[in-house]
Order: C-alpha cells, then structure tokens, then sequence
C-alpha cells in the first residue's frame, strides 16, 4: 500500500470508522489482515477504495494523538468523540504519495471546516449530525 490515498465520502468513511472501532472494543479486534478482508467485502472488492480507507483510518489514528488535534476530540472512561470537521478531513484530504497526511497541511484543513462549515458544532449537542 504505498499510492495516494482516494478521497472517501465523509458520511461512510465516518461509519466505517467508528464501526471498526466499536468492534474492536467488542474483543472482535481487527488486524490489519482482517481489517483488509473486511474493508474488502464492503467495497465489493474494490482494492483501491479499501487500501484509500485503509491509509486514511490509520493515519486519523496516528494523528489524533497530535498535539494540534486534543481541540477535537473529547476522551472520557468509555468513549473516544472526535469533532465532524477531523472527520471530512480524513475522508478527504489529499494524501502524499505514501497514502500519509501531512501534519501541517491536515491540522489547517481541520482549523479551516471547523470555523467555517462546523462553526456550531458543539461535543455537548448529542444531536450533531454526522458529516
């Protein structure tokens, strides 16, 4: 896996995401080959799209223990809530050549959606809609 990484539709790269997630929180932990075989069946095998996702969802994972990214996100015990504006920019960002976001350019995207399309966005609204 060493291409740009595809844009992702924001809504399903969001879904997929928190899905893999809350699986692996279930003790259904996903290696990265089980990861692979599953993005697989739901891209119906469309290599390019699973390896873009694939790319994006662990480089939001990586990224999010940034420094630039504790404005949003909020940890607690049980859940991990990351702001809609983080979201769309991993979806679709454009990537290096590695499939990797470059830190500076991928915070200034964030910083720009949330003060311009989530300017209302709040982690205390549980009625935020998804991007």
């Amino acid at each position: 896996m060493s291409a740009r990484a595809e844009a992702i539709d924001s809504h399903e790269f969001t879904v997929m995401f928190f899905t893999i997630l809350i699986e692996s929180e279930q003790d259904q932990g996903f290696d990265k080959d089980h990861l692979y075989d599953y993005c697989m069946a739901h891209f119906e095998g469309d290599r390019r799209k699973t390896e873009s996702f694939m790319h994006r969802f662990f480089n939001l994972l990586h990224l999010s223990e940034h420094a630039e990214a504790r404005p949003y996100l909020r940890r607690d015990d049980s859940q991990i809530r990351f702001h809609p504006a983080l979201m769309e920019t991993a979806a679709t960002l454009r990537t290096r050549n590695n499939g990797s976001f470059p830190d500076r350019r991928f915070f200034a995207e964030v910083r720009r959606l949330a003060d311009s399309r989530y300017r209302d966005f709040s982690f205390d609204d549980a009625s935020a809609p998804l991007p």
